[in-house]
C-alpha cells in the first residue's frame, strides 16, 4: 500500500517561485562579437551579466546610462569611513566617557576632508 504523503528522507523539494531562475541556456560568441558585448555590457548600469542579457532579450531595450566610476569610488569610500565612525561611537557609548584614540581622530578627519572635497 502505497502512501503518497510519506517522505523516504533526503532533501525536501524547492517550492517553485516565479523569480527562481531555473532554466539555463548557452550562448557561444567569437571573439569579435564577444568584444563586442563586453563594450555594451561595461557601457550599461548593470554589474552582473544575467540581468543585462535578460533585459535585452526579454524587454529588446538597451540603453547605455554611463556609470560615473567617481561617484562609484566615493560612495565606496564614504562607506568605510562611516564603518569606522559607526565603530567609534559605539565604543563611546559603551565607555559612557569620550576617550578617542589616535586613530579614532584620524578617522573623523579623514570623514571631514571625505566630506569638504565631494559635493552631494
Amino acid at each position: 500500500m502505497a502512501n503518497k504523503d510519506f517522505n523516504k528522507g533526503g532533501r525536501t523539494k524547492l517550492a517553485k517561485s516565479k523569480n527562481r531562475k531555473a532554466n539555463k541556456i548557452l550562448l557561444y560568441l567569437n571573439d569579435e562579437e564577444m568584444v563586442k558585448f563586453n563594450k555594451m555590457f561595461t557601457q550599461s548600469m548593470f554589474k552582473e551579466r544575467s540581468p543585462f542579457i535578460r533585459e535585452i532579450l526579454l524587454e529588446g531595450k538597451f540603453e547605455i546610462l554611463y556609470r560615473d566610476k567617481t561617484r562609484d569610488e566615493m560612495l565606496y569610500e564614504l562607506g568605510k569611513v562611516a564603518t569606522n565612525l559607526n565603530q567609534i561611537a559605539h565604543r563611546l557609548n559603551i565607555d559612557n566617557a569620550p576617550n578617542l584614540t589616535g586613530e579614532d581622530v584620524d578617522v573623523l578627519k579623514g570623514l571631514r576632508e571625505i566630506l569638504l572635497h565631494y559635493k552631494f
